[in-house]
């Protein structure tokens, strides 16, 4: 389970072909209520992702190798929400200038939370996040699928900077380095979202065809069952009376015989 205190869980670092960048320590996770709630909703959205063989795209970068995505990009973005605490983003607020890169990492998250243009001081990151919860909540409930194409190409030049993943972000904040997390997964659950669900809504489209035709095939089916049985019927009731025509005769050509011989 993801609530309550667990040992270092290795997920794909930062050099996956995947472009999954999700190396974290858990801390403190959510209630089981609030785990089973985001997970129903991360199972509604990852859902046309399951099993899918893809080649994602790295923001910034070239195609990765082939990835089977039982676990998703998704599933690494709340993993890395999972690993945030009060403690860690208590200090992560404290500092009254950010070490080198943590800007970065909240530019990022204000263009993705708040669609921020022009105000990327550390006073209006530091403002995003001021209510630790609540701020949580923004970052599990948010709508990976939904992100509009302009934010998408506005996060991109900050996930092209080599120094922007955890590995580098951890020696200077824990909450930096998961939130940095957070913000490379949910951009590729993003990208390979929008690349696999029109696949997977032609292949609904496709199957739906498929019944319709089999359902259409079926009626005719039924049909042509029913007129074979009615073909039957009568090719019964022919062949009985065929027979019992041909006994008739039978009678009736003795009863003949029997008058010609009598009349001789």
């Amino acid at each position: 389970g993801l609530s309550g205190t667990r040992l270092f869980r290795r997920f794909p670092g930062p050099a996956d072909a995947a472009g999954i960048h999700t190396t974290a320590k858990v801390m403190r996770g959510p209630s089981t209520e609030k785990r089973e709630v985001f997970s129903a909703r991360r199972d509604r959205a990852a859902r046309p992702l399951r099993k899918a063989t893809v080649v994602p795209r790295r923001p910034g970068g070239g195609a990765g190798d082939v990835a089977l995505l039982d676990e998703t990009a998704l599933d690494a973005a709340l993993d890395a929400v999972n690993c945030l605490d009060k403690a860690s983003m208590t200090e992560l607020k404290s500092f009254s200038k950010p070490p080198a890169g943590v800007d970065k990492v909240t530019a990022a998250l204000l263009i993705l939370i708040k669609g921020e243009k022009k105000n990327f001081t550390w006073e209006n990151g530091k403002k995003m996040m001021a209510k630790v919860d609540a701020f949580k909540e923004q970052l599990e409930s948010f709508r990976g699928e939904d992100i509009p194409e302009d934010i998408v190409k506005r996060v991109e030049p900050y996930l092209a900077d080599p120094n922007f993943n955890y590995e580098k972000m951890r020696s200077k904040s824990g909450a930096a380095a998961n939130l940095c997390n957070w913000v490379v997964n949910i951009i590729t659950f993003n990208q390979v979202y929008k690349k696999v669900a029109p696949l997977m809504a032609e292949l609904e489209e496709a199957k739906a065809s498929k019944q319709a035709a089999e359902n259409d095939l079926a009626v005719v089916e039924t049909k042509l069952a029913k007129i074979d049985a009615a073909l039957n019927k009568l090719q019964q009731q022919f062949l009985a009376a065929t027979q019992e025509k041909a006994a008739v005769e039978k009678v009736a050509k003795a009863c003949q015989d029997r008058l010609d011989l009598a009349e001789r």
